[in-house]
């Protein structure tokens, strides 16, 4: 009984969670409609959110909007526990779909014999660790979940492979359920 509500734990707490921010975000953006007189119709939050999200993205190309920007991560960043956050949040989603991503190669990493693991090079300078150059920096992402946990490792023992990187992440992140068959 006890494995049943862990795994139905397991299944419902990441939906729910899902669904009630989306919820929260929806009810926030049919707030607005209190200041902007906005049209509702069936899916009119979804398409509010796509345009909003649109507005930010192509204002935050120009100079005021970059400066704009600016000034928020300013305030927000004097927050301790939301400066925390905030950068961390910020640098995971850049890392994985930004201009500057975190993963520039696919490795393997030999944990045992006849065992290896699939690894992302996060980056080569690990100076501040007092390690040689022989070392660098290897996320390895768990399976069916968003965690992970970094590795400083010699290089000598990476296999380094020519897989996109986009192609291993989903590989690693759907624990290989998701793999491409060859044709």
């Amino acid at each position: 009984m006890k494995k049943i509500l862990f795994s139905g734990l397991m299944v419902t707490v990441p939906i729910g969670i899902t669904f009630y921010v989306l919820y929260l975000i929806y009810h926030w953006l049919h707030s607005l409609s209190a200041f902007i007189p906005l049209p509702e119709f069936p899916g009119s939050g979804v398409i509010y959110i796509f345009l909003i999200i649109s507005l930010i993205g192509f204002v935050s190309q120009w100079w005021v909007g970059k400066k704009g920007i600016a000034i928020m991560e300013a305030i927000i960043t004097k927050f301790p526990g939301v400066k925390t956050l905030y950068l961390m949040t910020k640098e995971t989603i850049s890392s994985l779909a930004g201009e500057k991503r975190a993963f520039s190669q696919v490795v393997l990493y030999k944990e045992q014999e006849d065992v290896m693991r699939i690894g992302f090079l996060t980056t080569e300078d690990v100076h501040q660790f007092q390690l040689g150059p022989e070392y660098v920096s290897v996320y390895f992402p768990h399976g069916l979940q968003v965690s992970g946990e970094i590795r400083l490792l010699p290089r000598e023992k990476l296999v380094f492979v020519d897989t996109p990187v986009q192609e291993a992440l989903q590989f690693c992140v759907s624990a290989g359920v998701a793999s491409k068959k060859k044709e």
